[in-house]
């Protein structure tokens, strides 16, 4: 006899979710500048620094970048900027947590509020959603056969997880725009923003090649003191090193963007900002492994090994284009252009009926846009657009884990009060079954067991299987399936199994 064995690592998802995190502080108004009449705009963003996993906890570090805008009191035509920049940090506790486990985490700012201390002080708080997932890898060993005339093995075919391939790459992004024809030359920059969309991959062996596209927008002053805004397009393709990933394996993109620099020299503008790509590979096999045995001559003493397996039955995947015209508040100028928008879907609900998933959730988005008001040169409008979404491919009995995003967004201005946003929203995600996996980590032969030759009778019970029939009697199966004539077995059915030495 030799019994065959097989060991495997396996996925374990100890921590999925999301947390809330904060942090406060002030923006002095610098000696060069004005003192503040009036905050016309305060925006921004975050990302995580550092993240480790400890003994009993994950710390999770990042950086909040804000920019106000405000009219100053010594000339409420002219626009300036403040700038400020705050750590926050956060600590999740479970016993679970080991070092060395594996961690995704990425962060954005769902709220920022302002107020006004006095003319040269300014109070920020922001609000910081951070998704987590913290994930750990399983060493299983089972017996994957036994050869020998005498052992009956009953196989079982699973689909199990391991552990996936994760890695951050950095790269960074640095372009030079010449400004259009029409357009002011640069006399100081306000703000600007970096965004990646339209993200594509391919798989290739050890390698993961991405691209995508980053939009810069850019706000500032013209010489004049006129506010301008522009908005280029960078490009992208980054080979990404992944040892021992498959050709053409399913991977989750995604991207942090950095601080980022601007400067210029009055007839181009230069951007640069660190961006990080990370790339999780979804690794899946299907492994043979012995589930229950006996031998026809001889007792057997068999050990069992039990693991937790999260097999992922689907992969639910919906694009639509989402349209809503957002009108501007009483009392604003009108709208003269659009220097940025900005839509973030969140998910609220998510719900599966029969093969389909209902996805509930809301896209907020941003927009800010230049007027024809020297007392509001710049303002900002928000609106809150409900959505539910039917998905193909789910599963009853499967946890569900979607996440959304923007792919893009595109305005149309559609009169001196309505903006058009039209966005890609992007909905993907998978349908996962979690069970418990018996499977046999050793077998040893017993006593031998005389048998004699003849033929047995036997009237089938109730939820009989040939297997269970033949290893009562320690036959093969064969024995008894040849009985039924390829018939199924129903209770009170006569069985006629020829027993042989």
């Amino acid at each position: 006899m030799e019994i065959k064995k097989q060991r495997i690592n396996l996925a374990g998802n100890i921590y999925d979710g999301q947390i809330k995190a904060g942090c406060q502080g002030s923006i002095i108004v610098p000696d060069v500048k004005p003192d503040i009449l009036k905050i016309l705009q305060v925006d921004a963003d975050a990302y995580l620094c550092d993240k480790t996993v400890e003994a009993g906890k994950v710390t999770l570090s990042g950086k909040v970048k804000v920019t106000a805008l405000y009219l100053p009191e010594e000339d409420s035509s002219h626009l300036c900027a403040l700038y400020g920049s705050f750590d926050f940090c956060e600590v999740i506790k479970k016993s679970e947590f080991e070092q060395g486990m594996s961690i995704t985490a990425f962060c954005d700012v769902e709220k920022v509020t302002y107020k006004l201390i006095n003319s040269r002080k300014l109070g920020i708080e922001a609000q910081i959603l951070i998704n987590v997932q913290v994930s750990s890898s399983s060493p299983v060993e089972f017996v994957a056969d036994i050869e020998g005339e005498d052992a009956c093995c009953l196989l079982q075919n699973v689909k199990v997880s391991s552990p996936a391939h994760y890695t951050e790459h950095s790269f960074r992004l640095e372009e030079s725009f010449s400004l259009p024809v029409g357009k002011s030359e640069v006399g100081e920059i306000l703000k600007g923003s970096v965004m990646i969309f339209e993200k594509e991959y391919k798989a290739i062996s050890d390698k993961v090649v991405v691209k995508g596209r980053g939009v810069a927008n850019i706000l500032y002053l013209g010489t004049g003191g006129e506010v301008e805004y522009f908005s280029g397009e960078m490009p992208f393709t980054e080979v990404v090193d992944m040892p021992e990933i498959l050709e053409d394996a399913e991977c989750d993109i995604s991207f942090e963007v950095g601080e980022a620099v601007y400067g210029n020299d009055g007839a181009c503008i230069e951007v640069g900002c660190d961006v990080i790509c990370c790339v999780k590979s979804h690794c899946e096999q299907e492994i043979s492994a012995v589930s229950d045995c006996y031998f026809l001559d001889s007792c057997e003493s068999l050990h069992y090994a039990e693991f937790d397996n999260e097999e992922i039955v689907s992969r639910p995947e919906f694009s639509t284009v989402m349209k809503e015209i957002i009108t501007r508040e009483a009392g604003m100028g009108d709208i003269s252009g659009v220097y940025s928008a900005v839509a973030k879907p969140y998910l609220e609900n998510v719900t599966v009926n029969g093969d389909k998933i209902q996805a509930q959730g809301k896209t907020v988005i941003y927009v800010l846009y230049t007027t024809d008001n020297p007392s509001s040169p710049v303002c900002s409008m928000k609106s809150e657009v409900p959505f539910s979404y039917i998905i193909d491919a789910g599963c009853e009995g499967c946890d569900i884990l979607l996440k959304a995003e923007c792919e893009h967004i595109s305005t149309v201005i559609c009169s001196a009060d309505s903006v058009e946003v039209r966005c890609g929203i992007h909905i993907s995600g998978k349908s996962v079954k979690k069970q418990k996996i018996r499977v046999i980590s050793d077998a040893e032969k017993g006593e031998c067991i005389p048998r004699e030759c003849g033929i047995l009778v036997y009237f089938a019970q109730k939820d009989d299987r040939v297997w269970d029939i033949a290893k009562r009697y320690r036959v093969k199966e064969e024995a008894v399936s040849s009985s039924i004539d390829g018939c199924d077995i129903c209770q009170g059915m006569k069985l006629i199994i020829p027993v042989s030495k």
